[in-house]
């Protein structure tokens, strides 16, 4: 009995050391992969000391400006609301890159503050955005610091993290992402005199302290309708949703409108209450082009002509499904994904293609490239980023494993603008209306406060992407 407990002994022991190995390597590894090595000076660890600023009601403290106490740490700190005391963030120190201007210099470093969703339903949005200020180049000329704050998502997140950047003293802002959250700070952002430069396309929130840097779709619409006035366009349909994007591309569309007379414009609203298929045959004008190439080819059977030139021309528009014009010679199509890849299928079904009639998209296509879909070829869409923009997105996809939206190329283009008109923050009407030659495309601060950008009409042509077209931002 006692060599049968010792052989027991002996193998739970084997398996125990076992294992214990096996959990003294995963450690291992672990720590390997998460090592800093503190001789460097490449990164700044953001962490939170000061005490945590409450939320009020009053809606008079909460515009007041909030003066940083006299004995506060002069630690780099990111604030973190009291829910997510847990949160970190590493990134790297960031230093100016080839923009020195000998007019604009600052005698001291460049403090940002960023308005960014680290929670809540834009928490991904946020963390990309983050991405970009790790990518961001570095140069021993110029220092720019960024402090975090988050917005949480809400508008009243992002009101409790501008009074946090209020009391850590910072002047300069980029963000945050939406309309909504940047409404909630017209009134601290004018009282606490600072500079906002909204990630949001709104530009009913624009004022003397906030600037509206967003991609405009009324831009967009406008370079895409001169482009089919420079192709002679003279139709043009628009498929778009009952959506809050599609309900604004029909409300630009209609303003264009009353300045282009001479084009007319017919809508097709995609809802999930329509049945797809029957709507686009309609839009299409399928049916009646089916009835006038049958004509056509009972016409052409009664010519009195020879029998091989009879033959020739049956054969020829029996190749064909429909036969006439049209219902437009122009398309616009204000879907993305998925959805657009079904609506270029169902129209390419019902013989509207890329080969009898123009098609073109606003931003929302960018990067659908990637996918190898053919009912894109010889397609456009509109941009305001350059064919430039590769560079960037392969290096963003080599670092994090994914590929940059329009956000993360906007916050880069503020970054360098905000550094080469680094000596004017204080007073920006002396940029105003100067045009910014940035990475991905010329842009201007305009005198209504928001940046009007040079659009790109580029098209998909055997797999790359090619530029076909520019509106210049005089002309905008």
């Amino acid at each position: 009995m006692i060599i049968g407990l010792l052989k027991y002994f002996f193998l739970f022991f084997t398996i125990f050391a076992f294992y214990g190995c096996q959990i003294n390597e995963t450690l291992s590894v672990i720590k390997e992969s998460i090592k800093i090595d503190k001789n460097k000076s490449d990164y700044v660890v953001k962490i939170e000391e000061k005490p945590i600023i409450e939320e009020t009601k009053n809606e008079s403290l909460l515009n007041e400006s909030i003066n940083q106490p006299k004995n506060a740490k002069s630690k780099e700190e990111v604030i973190i609301p009291i829910e997510n005391k847990d949160l970190a963030l590493i990134y790297p120190k960031i230093k100016k890159k080839g923009l020195e201007s000998s007019e604009n210099k600052l005698d001291k470093n460049l403090v940002v503050g960023l308005l960014l969703p680290i929670t809540g339903k834009f928490s991904k949005l946020g963390e990309k955005l983050i991405n970009t200020v790790r990518l961001f180049p570095e140069n021993n000329n110029f220092n720019i610091i960024f402090k975090i704050y988050n917005t949480n998502s809400t508008s009243k997140g992002a009101r409790l993290a501008l009074r946090q950047g209020l009391a850590d003293n910072v002047k300069y802002y980029i963000g945050p992402i939406s309309s909504k959250e940047t409404y909630a700070l017209k009134q601290i952002a004018k009282r606490n005199k600072i500079t906002i430069f909204s990630l949001s396309n709104d530009k009913t929130n624009e004022s003397q302290n906030i600037f509206i840097s967003g991609i405009s779709t009324a831009s967009e619409l406008s370079c895409i309708i001169e482009n089919i006035i420079d192709k002679n366009g003279k139709n043009v349909g628009i498929i778009h949703d009952d959506g809050k994007y599609g309900k604004l591309v029909k409300n630009n569309i209609n303003k264009l409108s009353e300045e282009n007379e001479g084009i007319s414009f017919s809508f097709l609203e995609k809802s999930n209450l329509i049945n797809l298929d029957d709507e686009i045959r309609k839009f299409s004008g399928y049916d009646k082009g089916v009835i006038t190439l049958k004509k056509e080819i009972e016409n052409v059977k009664n010519l009195d002509i020879e029998d091989i030139d009879l033959t020739y021309r049956l054969e020829k528009l029996e190749k064909l499904e429909t036969l006439g014009e049209k219902p437009f010679d122009s398309l616009i199509i204000a879907q993305s994904g998925n959805d657009l890849i079904e609506i270029l299928a169902l129209l390419a079904f019902y013989d509207v293609d890329a080969s009898n009639v123009n098609i073109f998209g606003t931003n929302i296509w960018e990067g659908i490239h990637l996918s190898d879909e053919d009912v894109l070829d010889n397609t456009f869409y509109a941009s305001r980023l350059s064919n430039k923009k590769e560079k960037y997105k392969e290096k963003y996809f080599e670092l994090f494993r994914s590929y940059p939206n329009n956000l993360n190329y906007i916050l880069t283009e503020l970054i360098h603008f905000l550094i080469y008109n680094a000596g004017y923050l204080d007073d920006l009407k002396k940029i105003k209306n100067a045009i910014y030659n940035g990475n991905f495309g010329s842009i201007k601060l305009s005198e209504g406060g928001y940046f009007e950008r040079e659009i790109f009409i580029n098209e998909f042509k055997n797999g790359l992407l090619r530029q076909n077209f520019t509106c210049s931002i005089q002309n905008i």
